[in-house]
């Protein structure tokens, strides 16, 4: 049994293109702030455990 829905030619097609785009670093100012946003986040969870990952424990 395939977990995965069908995907038509056209949803692949957009699929690679999207993935193509964001290789380049061709981010659109939403995708950008998100960015932004979870990488202060990150960086905020770091300085309050003292430099490591509390998942990772390192």
């Amino acid at each position: 049994m395939n977990p995965n829905t069908p995907m038509s030619e056209d949803d692949v097609k957009r699929f690679y293109d999207n993935l193509e785009r964001q290789m380049r670093g061709e981010h659109t100012r939403q995708e950008r702030e998100l960015y932004d946003k979870a990488k202060e986040s990150y960086e905020t969870i770091l300085q309050n455990n003292g430099g490591k990952n509390p998942i990772l424990g390192y």
